[in-house]
């Protein structure tokens, strides 16, 4: 069978402003399949540890009942739209917020075809606001070597 979504990772953001956001980096390389990348069909998905809103992610990824389309749509819409198109740019996304948040990204390819799978080489780099041993981890990971 084909699986269009593909659990990517976590990281937990702590309290963020404008004048010193938390930022995700996002490479990527070797897409495939090449036509969908083409066509801005493969997504970076965001969905958050908030259980009261509608992008929470355990009622999003463990509902088998909800197609591809459906997920990506009941994620955060960032930048006012709902996945950001995957391809050989890095993207670079900031994120601000009152208290901490986790966030998970998924990928998707809600047009990939019976027998294709999702392909590709990527980095991404999470940064907190603060000083670097803040920054550098996750909020549930920080103060872990002191």
């Amino acid at each position: 069978s084909t699986q269009d979504t593909v659990y990517f990772g976590k990281f937990t953001y702590s309290t963020a402003s404008i004048d010193d956001p938390g930022t995700l980096i996002f490479s990527v390389e070797d897409v495939a399949p090449q036509y969908d990348w083409l066509q801005q069909n493969i997504l970076l998905n965001f969905y958050t540890d908030q259980e009261d809103s509608p992008w929470y992610f355990y009622d999003i990824w463990d509902n088998s009942d909800l197609t591809c389309e459906q997920k990506v749509a009941l994620q955060f819409p960032v930048n006012g739209q709902f996945g950001i198109p995957v391809n050989d740019t890095d993207l670079k996304i900031t994120i601000t917020g009152e208290h901490p948040t986790t966030w998970f990204w998924t990928i998707s390819d809600c047009d990939l075809k019976e027998g294709q799978y999702l392909q590709m080489h990527t980095q991404m780099h999470w940064e907190n606001p603060g000083s670097y041993w803040e920054s550098e981890f996750s909020v549930e990971d920080q103060n872990v070597l002191t």
